[in-house]
């Protein structure tokens, strides 16, 4: 659940009005673009539901130069997708642009859905915003998500990932400045989970990432939910608010840069002993706070209060 106290106003405005008419309003200012996978054409205009692109990644395109315009550079477009599911392996993004899944695919999720292995090029595409999405592997393996270095300001907000069989890794990012998840789901059950990390965060400078308010599963027997290599970079980072679960290490911090704070964490797997905790959780313990922490022979609220004298 998205706690909307997190977000700024014009996130709130999305989320309280997403399937209740904010498809005929788009961001003030900005232009509006359609995508339908199922019916649309990249020879139309995308400017309405009738004249859809088919192409997500051509809709990007077309949005990323019109707001690079000299009249349009404060300004922020919307592109809107219907289609079920959209078999495209995305390798580009929109400058200051929402794109935003409407409609529903399958029983899974209310927006649509993205089918494939996603790399981002190192294209800036500062400010891009992500809505009501699924992200499912196309069984290639390796990375669902990959959102390279160069990248400030992009957003995941109520997206789901489901991992494929061969799927190491839902989400990787790398020295992206001031990203953000909220109220997103990792469905970790869904063919067994990601034998990595739902959530890979790559070396180099990640200043004001927030991961806050998700649900992220991984039942995966050795993959973890967060992993955070050692050379990241970053003293302005949350995870918060989260519930967190793996089948062993839930979140494995190697940079010690995060503030890890009231997640609710599950481990399917055991802790070595009542103050031993390194084989289902490493964090900076100096950084964390309320944290409620349950393993399969233990929970605590970690880190454990050690009150000396």
């Amino acid at each position: 659940m998205i706690h909307l106290r997190n977000l700024d106003p014009s996130l709130r405005q999305y989320i309280d009005n997403l399937g209740m008419g904010v498809e005929a309003r788009g961001a003030i200012g900005g232009s509006i673009f359609w995508v339908e996978g199922n019916s649309g054409r990249d020879a139309g205009s995308g400017k309405d539901l009738d004249h859809a692109f088919k192409s997500l990644e051509y809709a990007c395109a077309r949005s990323h130069h019109d707001i690079g315009q000299r009249s349009r550079w404060a300004r922020r477009n919307t592109i809107y997708v219907y289609g079920d599911a959209l078999t495209e392996d995305l390798t580009a993004l929109a400058q200051k642009t929402d794109i935003v899944g409407l409609g529903q695919c399958d029983g899974f999720h209310r927006g649509a859905r993205l089918k494939g292995n996603h790399v981002i090029g190192t294209t800036k595409y500062s400010g891009c915003r992500l809505f009501n999405l699924e992200f499912l592997d196309d069984d290639a393996g390796g990375t669902t998500l990959t959102i390279p270095t160069e990248q400030s300001g992009i957003k995941l907000i109520s997206c789901d990932f489901l991992g494929g069989p061969t799927t190491a890794v839902g989400l990787l990012i790398t020295a992206s400045a001031f990203f953000g998840m909220y109220g997103c789901r990792f469905l970790g059950s869904w063919n067994a989970g990601w034998s990595t990390a739902c959530i890979d965060i790559g070396t180099g400078g990640g200043h004001g990432m927030e991961i806050i308010g998700n649900q992220i599963v991984n039942i995966h027997a050795t993959g973890e939910a967060i992993n955070v290599h050692a050379s990241r970079e970053g003293d302005d980072s949350f995870i918060k608010d989260n519930l967190i679960v793996a089948g062993q290490m839930t979140i494995d911090d190697d940079s010690d840069t995060f503030y890890v704070v009231n997640n609710n964490i599950i481990s399917r797997g055991a802790a070595t002993g009542a103050s031993a905790f390194a084989d289902v959780i490493d964090i900076n313990a100096a950084r964390a706070a309320r944290n409620h922490l349950t393993a399969s022979n233990i929970a605590t609220v970690y880190p454990v209060l050690d009150v000396t004298t």
